[in-house]
Formats: C-alpha cells, sequence, structure tokens
C-alpha cells in the first residue's frame, strides 16, 4: 500500500511541476509518468543521512522495501 503512494506521488508531484512550467496536461502526465521511476537516487540519500540519524533502524527498513518495490513496479 505504501509503495503504490509512493508511485502516485511521484506521479502527481512530477506532473504538478511540469504543469505548473507551462506544459499541457498530456504533457505534464508523461513527464510524471517517466519520472516516477527514477528511484536510485533515494538510495544515495538515505545512505547520506544514515549517519546524521535522520531515519531510524525500522524506517530505514521500511523505506528501502517500498523504494525497490516501486523500482520493480517500473
Amino acid at each position: 500500500m505504501i509503495t503504490v503512494a509512493v508511485v502516485v506521488g511521484k506521479i502527481a508531484s512530477c506532473g504538478f511541476g511540469t504543469f505548473v512550467g507551462g506544459h499541457d496536461l498530456r504533457t505534464s502526465l508523461r513527464a510524471g509518468m517517466g519520472l516516477a521511476q527514477i528511484g536510485e537516487f533515494s538510495f544515495v540519500l538515505a545512505q547520506a543521512g544514515a549517519p546524521l540519524g535522520l531515519m531510524g533502524a525500522g524506517g530505514s527498513q521500511a523505506f528501502f522495501a517500498g523504494a525497490v518495490f516501486s523500482l520493480l513496479l517500473s
């Protein structure tokens, strides 16, 4: 369920940004769907935040599981 929310959220946020940038709705949705699959950078951010204590052990495992599932979906 969390993975679906993450993927839909990525599509919506990327599409909204494109729409606000001046593109039409169709182009915005296509851009959102194309950019929603980019998840590898989340691993870099998680590794950078772990030593700073920004994410606990349970949160880290849930984060990685959601990222892996979103990568598999796309």
